[in-house]
């Protein structure tokens, strides 16, 4: 195991030090994550000060985002709104990064809502997973998010976009920040990156304007973080969320029934701890499980020697994350490959959001929202 994949958990303020070479890691990087923290709040200040330019969308703008270096179920969330934005009459673009992706352009056009999805490796895998689960809305990357806003509006029409993973993307003036929270460990070990996986201090949630606090199964288990928000933040809108398994797909084939036998578990995601627990929860007899590297590029040969291992131990199938599965379909393997697909619920309901966005944004323009 690396030094990484040893410190992650620590890092995640999962479990302390506990041993003289975590301690002594754990120690050295306490002063980088000051100078870390030191140079982004000077860049806010600069943002504030307007000596860097925040650059003012064409249309309404909504941001999904986190506090925390990993996954919070932003993907999932995204996924919810965008659909939620479609029932209300908007016409909605989902814009990020992409990271990860190949492409050389300055937008990526991962889809314009028309034709197939570019894949990856030239489209970022979670882009990719989005515009194919969103059929007809355009998915675009680009490391200069305000291009991406502006074609979407400009050339694809589109009257609103969804920001992934926008929270700390400044350079992109917005009309709704959404911050999630993970509910078992919000905010790391306390510390920011690399000490921790804090991407800036926990006083920025001031900038929310609505908090939600995903993978949160049982309520009970909110109260002391939401205690803590109506402490630090007493006026913020905070929801709650889980991640619910909705049905099996089989890859290359689509809607299948549940697995049968004995799987081999394998994903590449920020947090596999869920994924794991889904199987567990979805009594899943898992002969071995295996995790690579947030985004991993996959490999004819890697699935290969999943494969071989999976009948070494008497598994009939592999099962992976339904963003990994985006990224196989090019590869054969010799035995079927299921995925879980999940979505967001809301146990208490999702009205406080809604009614933020009606608040913040006025109705979809009709004469944008009628064009073909």
């Amino acid at each position: 195991m690396s030094l990484l994949a040893t410190m992650l958990p620590i890092l995640e303020g999962r479990r302390p030090p506990q041993s003289i070479l975590e301690w002594s890691v754990a120690l050295a990087l306490r002063p980088l994550g000051s100078v870390y923290g030191w140079i982004g709040a000077l860049r806010e200040r600069l943002y504030q000060q307007n000596l860097l330019t925040t650059h003012i969308p064409p249309c309404p703008v909504i941001s999904i985002g986190n506090l925390v270096s990993g996954g919070t179920g932003k993907t999932p969330m995204t996924l919810w709104l965008v659909r939620r934005l479609l029932e209300m009459g908007w016409k909605p673009a989902v814009v990020s990064r992409g990271y990860g992706h190949h492409s050389q352009e300055t937008v990526t056009v991962v889809s314009d809502g028309v034709g197939q999805p570019l894949a990856p490796p030239m489209a970022a895998d979670e882009a990719t997973f989005l515009a194919e689960r969103l059929p007809g809305v355009p998915v675009l990357c680009s490391r200069r998010r305000h291009k991406a806003i502006t074609l979407a509006h400009d050339l694809l029409n589109c009257n609103l976009v969804v920001l992934d993973d926008g929270f700390q993307h400044l350079a992109v003036a917005r009309h709704l920040d959404i911050l999630l929270l993970d509910g078992q460990h919000p905010w790391g070990n306390g510390r920011l990156l690399p000490a921790g996986v804090l991407r800036e201090p926990i006083t920025a949630l001031s900038r929310a304007h609505v908090a939600i606090i995903t993978r949160c199964s049982d309520p009970a288990l909110a109260q002391p973080l939401l205690a803590t928000l109506n402490t630090m933040a007493p006026n913020l809108p905070v929801l709650l969320a889980d991640h619910r398994p909705i049905g099996w797909r089989l890859l290359g084939q689509g809607v299948a029934d549940p697995p049968n036998g004995r799987l081999l578990a394998f994903c590449g995601i920020a947090r596999p701890d869920s994924f794991l627990l889904s199987l567990q929860q979805a009594n899943m007899q898992v002969t071995s499980q295996h995790t690579f590297d947030d985004h991993h590029p996959y490999t004819s040969n890697e699935i290969a020697q999943l494969a071989a291992q999976a009948r070494q131990e008497g598994a009939s199938a592999l099962v992976c994350t339904a963003k990994d599965a985006v990224k196989l379909r090019y590869l054969s393997c010799e035995l079927p490959i299921y995925y879980l697909e999940v979505d967001l619920f809301f146990p208490q309901g999702a009205q406080p959001l809604l009614e933020e966005i009606n608040r913040r944004l006025s109705p979809p323009p009709s004469s944008v929202e009628n064009q073909p």
